[in-house]
């Protein structure tokens, strides 16, 4: 597995490489385009299923995660109005995450 960090704005992204599976994805600055990105590493051969999360005021009190995956992607963005500052995570690292924040959320309750 690897990891990839870019900002959209980089003109001719290696949509190919971006598309292998198992290799992490880290999108900065990407909410405008996040319909059209998903749609070129689809395009590319990136499975629609694979997970994704946009997080939204990392590290802040207001921080916020959404997920879902590569096909709801765009409509997640639209639903959710997410805002900038974001980043868009894609891979199976997502599905790590929230699989990590399920068994923390258990050991919370169990301790209280």
């Amino acid at each position: 597995s690897s990891i990839s960090s870019t900002p959209s704005t980089t003109r001719g992204l290696a949509q190919a490489a971006l598309s292998r599976p198992h290799h992490t994805v880290v999108i900065y600055m990407g909410l405008i385009r996040a319909g059209s990105l998903a749609a070129r590493l689809i395009e590319h051969g990136r499975a629609s299923s694979t997970p994704v999360a946009v997080v939204e005021n990392g590290t802040r009190v207001n921080e916020r995660v959404l997920t879902g995956t590569l096909a709801t992607l765009p409509e997640m963005v639209t639903q959710a109005r997410a805002g900038a500052p974001a980043l868009i995570v894609i891979g199976e690292v997502v599905a790590l995450a929230d699989a990590a924040r399920d068994v923390a959320q258990r050991f919370a309750v169990q301790a209280s």
